[in-house]
């Protein structure tokens, strides 16, 4: 059974890339996967960004986000197509999954990514503060609006 695909929880890599659903990873580099999402723009969730363009048929991130990569590292980015400006609370379907970004309050643009797949499971991850970088954010969802945070710990 692959761990990243349970009904409630998101698994981190050795090298830090959350896996959310079957095919998106956030903040890092799968290569079994096939959907990147940057969830903001600090340098260790960046760290991959090279090989998530080259590789993932689509690379999420919020608009701000997107413009701030392209400030950082070159207009070439403004010409790649599968680097794609999701703006807050848009879904964005890739085969059976639905993907969906949140605005948090931690940086301009940054965001909590939600995944629901065809069996309506949801699997997130968030932004929180540094000493909680081994968490994981799961909402409930009820109307397609986050009405509850409950926050995991992942150990490991």
């Amino acid at each position: 059974m692959d761990a990243g695909y349970t009904a409630d929880v998101a698994k981190i890599t050795s090298r830090g890339a959350i896996l959310l659903g079957k095919y998106v990873v956030c903040d890092g580099f799968d290569d079994n996967r096939e959907v990147g999402v940057i969830t903001h723009i600090h340098k260790d969730h960046i760290g991959y960004l090279d090989r998530c363009i080259s590789n993932y048929y689509h690379v999420l991130c919020t608009p701000p986000t997107r413009e701030m990569l392209i400030c950082l590292y070159g207009e070439w980015l403004e010409r790649r197509r599968n680097l794609i400006p999701l703006p807050f609370n848009t879904t964005y379907t890739y085969k059976e999954e639905q993907i969906t970004l949140y605005p948090t309050e931690h940086i301009l643009g940054s965001c909590q990514a939600l995944v629901i797949d065809e069996f309506g499971n949801s699997k997130t991850e968030g932004i929180l503060p540094v000493k909680y970088n081994k968490t994981i954010v799961k909402y409930k969802i009820k109307n397609n609006k986050i009405v509850e945070p409950m926050v995991r710990m992942v150990l490991g």
